[in-house]
């Protein structure tokens, strides 16, 4: 179970609790590092947030919370929503046979819950009786979120790997939605490229030592945590690894653009490394 603090007044729910009067506060709510895998939580903060309600007074956030069931059920472990809100829902793939088919309010099928999860995910769901649908699309596989507003409507549509939804509800919502899938979809492309760069790294530093083949060439390395597992015996003498590798980068340089000879380049690695 995860908690959240509230800075209105500074209670802490720790359980799945029914929340009287949702529209007692005004003013938006901004929780700190708020995340949870709780429905009436997630329920809570889209209200609170001012980020899509169900129309129906007498029976909606019951049913809302119901949809946020559904979404909480599709998160893996340690899955947990960050941001949270609720909006008509639009499957473009269903009306595939209509070019010019747009979410309207009438035209939808039916409030959903939505969350973006610390996993990089937007994951929805609608309760049936008998029939739920959820799904997820992680945010790396978004090609496009485009928002269109009108008068008093508006939707975001995003376009993932054969998912193509939209969410449908009032202007002043649909760009916070928008602004928050955005943001998602950024931070998730963002570590994505975070974790290439740095995997590479590690491999084209590994690839340089195996090339160089020095014992302490590799042990500057191991210090940089980039080949912990590999055991290197050390000698007594030290070395300045950093000038070492500094003069072998720049004499290996030289021997490909032609200044030095091979034979040249080896007898500079020799002496550096004090072979000869």
């Amino acid at each position: 179970m995860l908690f959240r603090r509230n800075k209105i007044d500074d209670e802490i729910y720790e359980d799945d609790e029914e929340v009287e009067d949702y529209e007692a506060f005004d003013d938006e709510v901004d929780y700190e590092e708020w995340q949870t895998n709780l429905p009436s939580e997630m329920y809570r903060y889209a209200r609170l947030n001012k980020l899509g309600f169900n129309i129906n007074f007498l029976i909606g956030p019951w049913i809302q919370r119901q949809h946020f069931k559904v979404v909480a059920n599709k998160f893996g472990k340690d899955e947990y929503a960050v941001e949270t809100f609720i909006g008509l829902h639009f499957d473009y793939e269903k009306e595939a046979t209509d070019e010019n088919a747009i979410p309207r309010f009438f035209k939808s099928d039916g409030y959903y819950g939505y969350a973006i999860t610390n996993e990089n995910r937007l994951v929805y769901g609608r309760w049936r009786p008998f029939n739920h649908d959820g799904s997820a699309i992680p945010l790396n596989d978004v090609k496009t979120i485009n928002e269109k507003t009108r008068l008093f409507w508006g939707h975001v549509r995003v376009e993932s790997l054969g998912v193509n939804i939209g969410i449908f509800w009032t202007n002043r919502v649909v760009r916070k939605i928008y602004k928050i899938v955005q943001e998602g979809e950024k931070n998730a492309k963002n570590q994505k490229s975070a974790k290439k760069i740095k995997e590479a790294a590690k491999h084209y530093r590994g690839l340089a030592a195996d090339l160089i083949g020095d014992e302490k060439i590799v042990e500057f390395l191991k210090s940089l945590s980039v080949l912990e597992s590999k055991e290197v015996p050390l000698e007594k003498e030290n070395y300045d690894s950093e000038t070492i590798w500094d003069k072998l980068y720049n004499a290996k340089i030289a021997m490909e653009e032609g200044l030095i000879t091979a034979e040249d380049y080896e007898f500079l690695k020799n002496k550096l490394l004090g072979r000869e």
